[in-house]
């Protein structure tokens, strides 16, 4: 269950991070927010170029597909030698 902040505007679009879901830029799940089409975050313990005025950083966060995606075309050649065969009976692909 996510948190909404209380504020107005534009601010109204971000959530506040939990346990149930932590902040994909650091994992925590204290006083860091994903904004509501989870293309950014803001977190405040791992700095990027963009300050905010709230003391945190602005980050571009890619979907959970995207990043599968990217991992998966990197691991391709790899799976094809077997490398990756204990991985994936372990389930850490999934």
């Amino acid at each position: 269950m996510q948190r909404r902040i209380e504020s107005h505007g534009v601010d109204g679009d971000w959530l506040r991070v939990s346990n149930a879901t932590p902040c994909p830029i650091c994992g925590g799940d204290g006083d860091c927010s994903t904004h509501a089409d989870e293309a950014f975050a803001c977190c405040v313990t791992r700095p990027s170029d963009w300050r905010l005025t709230n003391g945190g950083w602005l980050h571009r966060v890619t979907s959970r597909a995207a990043r599968v995606a990217a991992v998966t075309a990197v691991l391709a050649p790899r799976a094809s030698d077997g490398l990756l065969a204990d991985a994936t009976l372990h389930g850490v692909t999934s």
